[in-house]
């Protein structure tokens, strides 16, 4: 009796350990450096945790990521959206690698500061990193983004997003210790 208490304490402490390392291997805080200097430049209520939850959801912290769109980097950004985010930040455009951390963060975390700029609302903001803002533009142009005061967009894609985002945002507050 006392031998087969030990091994489920044993085997409870196993599965234990092992939730807490996919945890952490799921939300990860690496970049956190990078994050944190680049939040200095915005204008918005940004956060960590907000910039970890759009790097987890679009590259799964993965610096060498590239969408079948040609998004590229940790925060996936394309080219044209980079080009643009730079041109309008007076940035050199130059040494453009959207692999290199340091570039993708600065860069997505100036592109989330533009588009809070454009919408003013995390929702929208989350959207329009998604789906793009002049998609968003038109949904909200066209009513199509609000359904029984729910945010539900003609893409069941972007609605998860949305939902993803907003969850792994809750978790990295969580972790960080952000109100």
């Amino acid at each position: 009796m006392l031998k087969r208490v030990l091994v489920c304490v044993l085997i409870g402490f196993i599965i234990l350990i092992l939730g807490i390392c996919g945890f952490c291997f799921t939300y990860k805080t690496k970049y956190i450096k990078i994050i944190e200097k680049n939040l200095t430049n915005t204008n918005f209520q940004i956060t960590k945790s907000f910039v970890l939850s759009v790097i987890k959801n679009e590259s799964g912290f993965n610096q060498n990521a590239k969408s079948n769109k040609g998004a590229v980097g940790l925060m996936q950004l394309t080219f044209s959206t980079a080009s643009e985010v730079a041109q309008k930040n007076n940035l050199n455009l130059e040494n453009l690698n959207l692999k290199d951390p340091e570039i993708n963060i600065k860069l997505g975390i100036l592109y989330l500061n533009y588009l809070f700029e454009m919408f003013n609302d995390k929702n929208l903001v989350i959207l329009a990193y998604n789906a793009g803002p002049f998609r968003v533009k038109t949904w909200l142009e066209n009513n199509e983004i609000y359904k029984n005061n729910k945010i539900n967009t003609p893409f069941k894609e972007t609605n998860a997003y949305l939902l993803k985002i907003l969850k792994d945002e809750k978790v990295y507050k969580f972790i960080l210790k952000e109100k």
